[in-house]
């Protein structure tokens, strides 16, 4: 009996790993009206494309991938140009601050006001 549990919990720690071993990521983002959709620690890179498009399509139109992303911090920072029209900023990379930092100096770019981080994930792959 203390083999099988030995081997039972040596294969769940196998599984976990192989599981998030090739973790996607995606970013969608609506042209019309301003949706957004993110997904991260996907299994397959298509997976991840799906969900942040359906995601985006929930309060979006016209959505459409941005990017994808493996292995990487992922930040997007929203803000408003005006009542009614939202300015956003996305960024990836290796390192939390930079991301968080270039996110919200792209929000700005592009005339918005009083941006803030939405979201801020590291896409895991062990």
């Amino acid at each position: 009996m203390k083999g099988l549990l030995v081997a039972i919990f040596g294969l769940a720690a196998v599984l976990s790993v192989t599981t998030n071993a090739h973790a996607w990521g995606a970013f969608a983002a609506g042209q019309k009206e301003f949706g957004w959709g993110m997904a991260y620690n996907y299994g397959s890179k298509n997976d991840a494309i799906s969900k942040a498009l359906q995601l985006c399509r929930r309060n979006g139109e016209r959505c459409k991938l941005i990017t994808t992303f493996r292995s990487q911090w992922a930040g997007l920072a929203v803000g408003k140009v005006d009542r009614n029209t939202s300015a956003w900023g996305f960024a990836k990379g290796k390192s939390q601050k930079k991301v968080r930092d270039e996110a919200l100096r792209q929000c700005r770019i592009v005339g918005g006001r009083n941006c803030k981080i939405e979201f801020l994930e590291f896409d895991k792959t062990n």
